[in-house]
């Protein structure tokens, strides 16, 4: 029995140690679909309001903010099961609202959500998505 649970052990922590277990996943650039390095220290990026979007390199996010809405899906996947009950900004306004089936949403190419508080900012936010970006750095901000 006590070599059952040292081995049991031994397997989780192996799992842990190499991020096998519980590891956030990599963000992907809606651009490329390729996964974004985290590691660096220049990693693009912008943000509408709390939901920050990645990219791999600085000409994906050029790219992306002259035409946000040619990245996203036309019908969206499922909504994720263990995003319901959780807290989320509205990307138009930063409201914090709590995520429900019926919550207004718009999904990247890469799988990311983008939620909205209301009917209305979901309408301001398709016909103009770069009216509601915010840089991260000043680096970002020159670049839109």
């Amino acid at each position: 029995m006590m070599r059952c649970i040292l081995a049991l052990s031994l397997v989780l922590l192996v799992g842990l140690s190499h991020g096998l277990l519980g590891a956030p996943a990599t963000p992907l650039c809606p651009m490329s679909l390729k996964p974004v390095d985290m590691t660096g220290d220049s990693v693009a990026s912008i943000s509408f309001h709390a939901n920050k979007i990645y990219f791999c390199c600085n000409g994906c996010l050029k790219s992306f903010v002259q035409n946000v809405m040619e990245y996203v899906k036309d019908t969206p996947d499922p909504l994720d099961p263990a995003l319901l009950g959780t807290q989320v900004e509205c990307a138009v306004t930063g409201t914090r609202m709590t995520v429900s089936p019926s919550s207004l949403r718009l999904q990247l190419d890469n799988g990311q959500d983008l939620f909205f508080h209301t009917p209305n900012c979901l309408k301001n936010f398709k016909q103009n998505p770069s009216a509601y970006i915010t840089a991260q750095s000043k680096k970002e901000a020159d670049i839109l």
